[in-house]
């Protein structure tokens, strides 16, 4: 098994990232505790990141990818299918974070603008490479289409599960662990299983995934599980890359949380 790559850049606690109350108005009923959330049927087949930091790239990839989806099944999409490119969203978040050429990772933040101001990129037009960092993406690469609606959560797992009612991937900024129960272990890279880190773990790096769903019943007492979807190669094989994070890891250590709401 080859070293992961992380690639995502935590927003700074002198930097407010902490979300916002995603129903503020408190008009809608909040979401039965005992309900199962389940998006896992919208998320798209796991791509690998390779040697590259582009983590961010590939969860707004993901997340974009199962809005198409979503917008296709309610007849709401207009104009052809595609593959978001994850290499030219990561590449387009380094020239706006001005560290184009340095793989060094982004935030959630800028990885969202960038879908919400420059659009969606078509992956046909720019394949995924591993040196997708030094260049920016040619003006020909971005289609007219954008992510319309993204919320920052805060960390509150009724918020969390709200948003996934509603239909919105989240992404997330995660620290990652050594030893047995992180990310990168034997047993993670199995079974997909990520489990809260012990006091003897030490932090390893920062990553950027994205969350389908919820099992209020699953695992023990953490807030029930959280399915994850990867971007590592060899990465929970059996099920596609796509795998469980206690959402207490999520809710209590994540940086940060969007909601992707609608793509258009």
């Amino acid at each position: 098994m080859n070293r992961p790559h992380y690639g995502y850049t935590p927003r700074p606690a002198s930097d407010p990232h902490m979300g916002v109350a995603y129903r503020a108005s408190g008009s809608t009923p909040p979401v039965s505790p005992g309900t199962v959330l389940d998006l896992r049927p919208l998320a798209p087949p796991m791509r690998d990141q390779s040697t590259q930091g582009a983590c961010t790239g590939f969860a707004g990839r993901n997340a974009v990818r199962g809005l198409m989806e979503a917008a296709k099944r309610d007849g709401l999409w207009r104009g052809e299918d595609f593959d978001p490119a994850p290499g030219a969203i990561y590449a387009e978040s380094l020239y706006l974070d001005g560290a184009l050429g340095r793989d060094q990772g982004t935030t959630l933040a800028r990885m969202a603008e960038v879908l919400s101001t420059r659009g969606i990129p078509r992956e046909d037009r720019a394949p995924y490479d591993v040196h997708a960092y030094q260049r920016r993406p040619r003006v020909d690469v971005w289609t007219e289409h954008m992510l319309i609606n993204r919320t920052p959560l805060r960390h509150d797992l009724d918020d969390l599960r709200a948003a996934l009612a509603d239909g919105c991937p989240v992404a997330v900024g995660i620290p990652c662990y050594t030893g047995e129960r992180g990310i990168a272990s034997g047993r993670a890279y199995e079974y997909g299983a990520i489990e809260m880190p012990s006091t003897a773990d030490d932090l390893d790096g920062w990553h950027a995934v994205t969350i389908w769903g919820h099992d209020p019943h699953a695992g023990d007492d953490e807030g029930g599980l959280l399915w994850v979807l990867q971007s590592w190669d060899g990465w929970a094989p059996r099920t596609g890359g796509m795998g469980t994070i206690p959402a207490k890891y999520v809710v209590q250590l994540a940086n940060e949380l969007i909601a992707f709401g609608a793509v258009r």
